[in-house]
């Protein structure tokens, strides 16, 4: 009886019979639900009381949200899976925490988040039901053709959790990394839980919590991918950890299908968060190395969902290879390295540096550099291009530069007195939505300027001049100014010398503000 109040007055959601609830649906108009279209999972509102209900249908996250006195007015909103850009599920806390958790992001549609009751819904049954909705149906996977295989023959080798036999393509050779694709095996099925599951699945999330408890600062993709699997049940059947960190409680899982944070809270940690983002959000990344005193690097993201726009992750000095991650992430976000890198297939001479003049270096403007220089030395040391990546153009401030390869905008920051901290911002060139060009003016404008604007999501700020600076009032040119920006989304500085980051790195997200453009002195 408390259960039932509590669940009242918390408006937790419970599991109710998703036949009967279909069939209410069909009598209430013969549209709300395609030809052909099944609802999986039914609850309501109130503990089965309330008048609001979640569906989740082969398709969609149907909400049925009944509003006014009389409840004559109704509002059906639907989320599409094939919109989900992001979602996470949370388990119960102790004490008097009493409900679990789903949160969902969808393009075009404000986060939508659903309590339920957490003794009467298998969290963990919905998670497995949205991993077989939303993740690809695809996956591609990175394997080394073997020396006794040769150009057009075929290969036994292990993709993902599938042995099969891949055939070379005739363009490679031993040695040579290729891409396969293989479909998923994960159909997103989903049976009603009885007591004893879950039971079971309390147990499982209590064994997981005194894993994560350790102090260790290395985390085993093995042994992690296994734990995720069975308790509790969050990957897919078929995915792979490839990579992941350990930052106290804290959990950034690197998978072959999605980022996974898994985030501990409370002072117990038995309220555990799930937040699965899917690979294609991910517009841009960095990766920052310890300076002389640090005691960690950095790892930045920056995506296209709202209320999101950043992930943040410290990694350990010393206890991570920060360009093996910089290249984990080039590998996810611009394509599988097809090929290594050939020393002299780029002979060619390109732009003959000049050099900086006084103005140029007190106004810390870039200027062009030889391109196949900047190429041989960014596969070399460090080697932060892929082998099939050609740096096409590079530009040069006081110390920062910028590279323009074939799959993206790369901007080196070098930081600090002795210059040992160096940052690496990488925007894939999909990322970049338009572009623009300023030319220089007369008598004391010595420079000219770049700009791009990306689909990264960033909260808008007031405002601003040409300069960066606030404006003291806000006309209606500068309002209409900031929501082209806002369709815009962000806007990249690229003026080659940080003038906008400094020695702090570039701001987040990447040039976004105010709804204007960054500019790229050259």
């Amino acid at each position: 009886m408390f259960s039932q109040f509590r669940d009242y007055i918390s408006d937790n959601s419970v599991l109710v019979d998703s036949k009967a609830e279909e069939a209410k649906l069909k009598e209430i108009s013969p549209h709300l639900l395609l030809a052909g279209e099944n609802v999986v999972f039914a609850f309501a509102g109130r503990g089965g009381k309330g008048r609001d209900h979640h569906y989740l249908t082969d398709r969609r996250l149907l909400v049925q949200d009944v509003t006014g006195l009389t409840g004559k007015q109704v509002k059906y909103r639907s989320y599409p899976f094939k919109n989900v850009k992001a979602w996470s599920v949370s388990t119960a806390g102790g004490g008097f925490d009493s409900d679990s958790e789903l949160e969902i992001w969808c393009s075009g549609m404000e986060k939508i988040e659903i309590e339920f009751s957490k003794d009467k819904v298998d969290l963990f049954a919905i998670q497995q039901y949205l991993n077989g909705k939303i993740l690809p149906k695809e996956q591609t996977y990175s394997v080394t053709v073997p020396a006794d295989c040769e150009p057009g023959g075929k290969f036994q080798c292990t993709v993902g959790t599938q042995t099969m036999q891949v055939a070379c393509p005739l363009h490679n050779g031993p040695g040579d990394r290729i891409a396969v694709t293989v479909p998923s095996t994960n159909p997103g099925s989903y049976s009603a839980p009885d007591a004893h599951q879950t039971k079971e699945k309390a147990s499982s999330v209590a064994n997981f919590m005194h894993w994560l408890g350790s102090n260790a600062t290395q985390v085993d993709p093995a042994e992690l991918e296994s734990r995720l699997k069975s308790s509790p049940a969050v990957l897919a059947g078929d995915e792979r950890v490839e990579m992941a960190f350990q930052c106290g409680r804290d959990f950034l899982v690197l998978s072959s299908h999605r980022l996974l944070i898994v985030d501990p809270r409370g002072i117990t940690g038995k309220k555990v968060k799930y937040m699965s983002v899917l690979w294609k959000c991910i517009r841009a990344f960095m990766v920052e190395t310890a300076g002389t005193f640090d005691s960690d690097s950095e790892l930045k993201l920056w995506t296209n969902i709202s209320g999101m726009a950043v992930i943040e992750q410290d990694l350990r000095r010393g206890q991570c290879d920060v360009l093996a991650v910089q290249r984990f992430f080039s590998d996810k976000l611009l394509g599988m390295d097809a090929k290594p890198y050939t020393p002299g297939a780029d002979a060619a001479h390109g732009q003959q540096d000049q050099g900086a003049s006084v103005f140029a270096w007190l106004g810390d403007d870039s200027r062009q550099i030889d391109a196949s220089q900047a190429n041989q030395q960014f596969h070399a040391n460090p080697p932060i291009l892929q082998g099939s990546e050609l740096c096409e153009m590079a530009f040069k401030g006081r110390r920062d530069l910028i590279l323009f390869t074939t799959k993206r905008i790369v901007r080196i920051d070098v930081q600090g007195w002795t210059g040992r901290k160096k940052s690496y911002l990488s925007i894939p060139w999909g990322t970049v939505k338009s572009f623009g060009v300023k030319s220089a003016g007369s008598f004391l404008d010595k420079d000219s300027e770049m700009m791009i604007w990306t689909d990264i999501m960033f909260v808008m700020g007031p405002p601003t001049d040409d300069c960066g600076r606030p404006r003291q009032s806000a006309a209606l040119g500068d309002l209409a100014g900031g929501v082209a920006g806002m369709m815009l989304e962000a806007a990249l500085d690229l003026d080659g010398g940080g003038d906008a980051g400094g020695d702090d790195g570039p701001p987040p997200p990447p040039g976004g503000g105010g709804g204007g453009g960054g500019g790229a002195e050259g």
